[in-house]
């Protein structure tokens, strides 16, 4: 089972797994994120790495134990992590990723979607079952654990498809509401009130 906790404004910044049957994937592991920097702490709050974002969106995984042990992540245009190299720019073995139009990560031997293989496909970039993967260079962390596919869009979880629930009070769905209007004429209310389930 995965839980997370989220600050004020939506973040999350505790993920916990427990009942996993790989028991390297249980335990807690806590996220501090801002201005570029994600710092990744274990459940005794110590410092397990560091990730800074550069221009250009490549960005560099600093662990606890030095720069001579850090990990490059470089994206393609739109932003999501396909290439992993060490410190010293070697590329990582096996890891060059791809994803559908949608964010899900293609099974690089069976070019499958929605499988727990191609799940976890993506590159590792973070401790346990949750890394920067689609829209990886935004700091959009992709939980896969187990059979759970989702990324994480502020506040909302997004399941490659749609987002798993309505937008949060004051939030807006004003680009989905003008796309129906131009596209949907008179059906632009009946369907954003389905979607949202007010009606």
């Amino acid at each position: 089972m995965t839980t997370s906790v989220r600050d004020a404004s939506g973040q999350v910044v505790q993920r916990t797994v427990s009942g996993s049957p790989t028991t390297t994937d249980n335990g807690v592991i806590r996220y501090s994120t801002g201005g570029g920097v994600s710092i990744v702490l274990d459940s005794a709050s110590a410092v397990v790495k560091f990730v800074v974002g550069l221009p250009g969106g490549a960005s560099v995984d600093i662990p606890a134990t030095g720069l001579s042990n850090a990990k490059w992540s470089y994206p393609n245009l739109h932003g999501d992590v396909i290439i992993r190299t060490d410190a010293s720019g070697a590329h990582t073995p096996g890891v060059h990723a791809s994803y559908d139009p949608f964010g899900q990560p293609i099974d690089p031997g069976t070019g499958m979607i929605g499988t727990v293989s191609a799940d976890d496909a993506s590159p590792d970039t973070l401790p346990g079952n949750a890394d920067y993967g689609w829209l990886g260079s935004h700091q959009k962390l992709t939980e896969h654990q187990g059979s759970i596919a989702t990324i994480e869009m502020g506040v909302r979880q997004y399941n490659f498809s749609a987002f798993s629930s309505a937008p949060p009070p004051g939030g807006s769905v004003e680009l989905y509401d003008i796309f129906s209007a131009v596209y949907w004429g008179g059906f632009a209310d009946s369907i954003r009130y389905d979607i949202l389930g007010v009606q």
